[in-house]
């Protein structure tokens, strides 16, 4: 007979039916207390009595159960870091197990941080400072800095946003497993990025350099790259949009759920797909073709597209004719 494991939400709900009967705060609850073991204000999914919340709020954990440190002198916040002071915050943790929420501060500087096991939110900051980060478990978002620097990030397990950003630069960056917006950002650098979940907005993007990318499960904006490179991208989950692209080169691109809109490109290289969901325009690559019953919408293309693809299907039957014939 199998075991059924609890939910997470059901093992919250415990945690705080024992913090109600004992006054005890189980691991489970730690990512909810701040690094001074305050509770934090937060709204919980589960139903809890307003004199519970009170309660909670009025117990301040103890100082040896907010800090570990192994062996190598790594401290780890065992819960979450919350600041809402202006000017310059420091980050002094080489791990957070829970959230990262910094509100009102100009600077944020984490200069020995690798991981963060729930959220990282910097809403004000305009200079952010990760230079060793690995991993964030949820969402990592920077509303305000002026750069995203983070050479050494690896994944992002939820939404990544660095809304304001005009220089993006992730060079080790893997995959998010929600959304990447980076929508003004001139400078896009992604060479190790294979996945995002969801959408992926570069719109400003003057080049789009993607050479290990293969799926993106949302639209896809890059409508500012004049090149726009991602030899192993296969699936685009929404809108494909490259207005500006002179150059667009994926060769291995299948399917495109959305529409796709390519219209610059004199040179475009995407010969395998097989599918686009909307409307398509690639009105200025006389050498692209594909067939109307491919597209659910309207298809622009170039007036020679078709005559040319037909010249290229009969040279290619023409070379196969003078192939000489095995002997058995």
């Amino acid at each position: 007979m199998a075991i059924e494991t609890p939910t997470w939400g059901k093992r919250i709900q415990d945690a705080i039916a024992h913090f109600e009967s004992t006054g005890d705060i189980q691991d489970i609850l730690r990512p909810r207390i701040d690094q001074r073991g305050c509770w934090i204000p937060v709204i919980l999914n589960e139903e809890v009595e307003e004199a519970l919340i009170e309660k909670l709020a009025g117990t301040i954990l103890s100082p040896e159960r907010l800090t570990s440190t192994n062996d190598t002198g790594e401290i780890t916040l065992l819960c979450s870091f919350v600041d809402d002071s202006k000017g310059i915050v420091k980050i002094p943790y080489h791990h957070v197990k829970g959230q990262i929420l910094v509100s009102e501060a100009g600077t944020l500087s984490a200069p020995v941080l690798l991981s963060v096991g729930e959220r990282m939110v910097s809403i004000c900051a305009m200079e952010f400072h990760i230079p060793k980060l690995q991993f964030v478990g949820f969402a990592l978002e920077t509303q305000s800095a002026v750069k995203f620097n983070a050479p050494n990030l690896q994944s992002v397990g939820g939404w990544l946003s660095a809304e304001g950003a005009l220089e993006f630069h992730a060079p080790k960056l893997q995959s998010v497993g929600g959304g990447l917006d980076a929508h003004f950002a001139g400078k896009f650098h992604i060479p190790k990025l294979q996945s995002v979940e969801e959408g992926l907005d570069a719109g400003s993007a003057r080049n789009f350099d993607a050479p290990e990318l293969q799926s993106v499960g949302g639209g896809l904006n890059a409508g500012s790259a004049v090149q726009f490179n991602a030899p192993k991208l296969q699936s685009v989950g929404g809108d494909l949009i490259d207005y500006d692209t002179e150059d667009f080169y994926a060769p291995n691109l299948l399917s495109v759920k959305g529409s796709m809109y390519a219209g610059s490109a004199t040179k475009l290289n995407a010969g395998v797909l097989k599918r686009v969901g909307g409307a398509l325009d690639t009105r200025n690559a006389s050498d692209f073709y594909i067939r109307r019953e491919y597209v659910g919408g309207d298809r622009e293309l170039h007036p020679d597209a078709e005559r040319n693809w037909q010249r290229k299907q009969q040279a290619l039957r023409d070379a196969m004719k003078k192939q000489p014939e095995l002997e058995i």
